[in-house]
């Protein structure tokens, strides 16, 4: 991972969290606390819901900050009107900063950047759900969890990056660890091709910012991949969730180094 040269600060990126406060508390705070973390990324679908208060609370207390990008399933209104408020009372012009909601916790909008230690960081949430057909629209579902050309022009007027925080992964290549297609339920199949389409999407973004590095989450799988691209290979690491192995990894920077913890 060409990220720089020794040092510095250290990163916890975090699977989906789906709003579990049980996996918040006994996972990440023990995580972030035993190896000094110095600031809590989370990559989508985080579970910022009307209803998720004791998650949105014991994260919003934390130590350490904490910053997440939208998955498909976060409550996109809610969000909305709680960026729009945040900036609105902290005098936030920049529609692309990251935004402070509650307490320890930051929202990171579509092609919003930082800087790491000098590593530049481009950050892209969103991603279709398969899912769709069980869910109720404007309660569960909302038509905004997909990437759009605005949020694409946003991110490529940033330019270059090294590293790439997706919620949603790339196309050209297979996840490993996935259901296979003749055993999804029938309820997914015909979201099968919006979703393909939605990791297109992801990468216009990642051809826009040439990034070296992509962390993602979405597909619950831990995974280390390498995709051949124009500008030279791409190291793909793909997060596990709540719910499964390999949910978080510590990355140092400016060096890169990775940890799974």
């Amino acid at each position: 991972m060409p990220l720089g040269g020794p040092g510095g600060v250290r990163v916890l990126f975090v699977g989906d969290t789906h709003g579990n406060d049980v996996y918040w508390a006994e996972r990440v705070v023990p995580a972030a606390r035993d190896h000094g973390v110095d600031q809590i990324l989370q990559v989508g679908d985080f579970g910022w819901w009307p209803w998720a208060h004791g998650f949105l609370r014991l994260v919003a207390a934390s130590e350490v900050p904490v910053w997440f990008l939208d998955g498909n399933h976060e409550h996109h209104d809610y969000l909305a009107a709680s960026v729009r408020r945040s900036r609105r009372d902290h005098d936030i012009g920049d529609l692309l900063a990251p935004v402070p909601l509650d307490g320890a916790i930051s929202y990171l909008p579509r092609g919003c950047r930082l800087d790491l230690e000098g590593v530049r960081v481009a950050i892209l949430g969103g991603a279709h759900s398969v899912d769709r057909g069980a869910r109720l629209p404007g309660h569960d579902w909302f038509p905004a969890e997909t990437i759009s050309s605005a949020d694409l022009d946003d991110l490529a007027a940033g330019g270059i990056a090294d590293l790439f925080v997706t919620h949603d992964a790339p196309a050209g290549y297979d996840i490993p660890g996935l259901t296979p297609e003749r055993l999804v339920p029938a309820f997914w199949e015909p979201e099968l091709a919006a979703s393909a389409a939605h990791r297109l999407s992801v990468s216009e973004g990642l051809t826009a910012v040439r990034a070296a590095t992509v962390i993602h989450g979405h597909y619950h799988s831990r995974y280390t991949q390498v995709l051949q691209a124009p500008w030279g290979p791409v190291q793909i690491e793909g997060l596990g969730c709540d719910g499964t192995p390999g949910s978080l990894l510590l990355v140092e920077f400016p060096s890169g180094t990775m940890t799974d913890l």
